[in-house]
């Protein structure tokens, strides 16, 4: 038998005695019922291509694209990430501040970023674009971050080891003349 109706959600061309489409299942309609039913129906536009599909469906009919619904829960890494990287700047000034040498120091601006670096690395591989955008996004602040206190630890490396050698000077100054 010939394939005549086309499925709605799906687009499969489909027996005419058929009542589901044989590729998704979804309902298929006679001219008369598919008219009346697609008043009741909410169509939205694929974010993607911008062609009309109904509401209730999960991937495109024209493009083929998966269509999300708005999840709550895909923000909490996010914003994770983002508490996460400001924390992280925090506790390093606060520790790299009150460091009396520069391992302290080094430790004091490295560690803190382990967790953010985690986080970041999380959301860049989520097939999500929001979610990988964002993941991108704090990569690029964590890497200005770490370029940041790299070179605020290499500053005070050189001003420590001019003071270590001033003291030895002054030291073997001192006692040795």
């Amino acid at each position: 038998m010939a394939k005549i109706k086309k499925c709605s959600n799906c687009g499969v061309f489909n027996e005419q005695d058929s009542k589901f489409c044989e590729k998704c299942g979804n309902k298929l309609y006679m001219e008369k019922e598919k008219k009346n039913k697609s008043s009741i129906v909410n169509k939205i536009n694929c974010p993607f291509c911008g062609s009309e599909i109904p509401a209730s469906v999960k991937k495109c009919s024209n493009c083929g694209e998966w269509i999300k619904t708005h999840d709550r829960g895909n923000n909490f890494p996010i914003i994770l990430g983002y508490a996460s990287i400001l924390i992280a700047f925090i506790l390093s000034i606060i520790l790299y501040m009150g460091s009396s040498n520069p391992t302290e120091a080094l430790l004091g601006f490295a560690i803190p970023f382990i967790l953010p670096l985690i986080i970041t690395l999380y959301l860049i591989t989520r097939k999500d674009p929001k979610t990988r955008k964002h993941g991108i996004i704090l990569l690029i602040i964590w890497i200005i971050l770490v370029m940041f206190f790299y070179w605020m630890y290499q500053s005070d490396l050189e001003s420590y080891l001019k003071l270590q050698e001033a003291r030895r000077n002054a030291y073997n100054n001192y006692y040795y003349y």
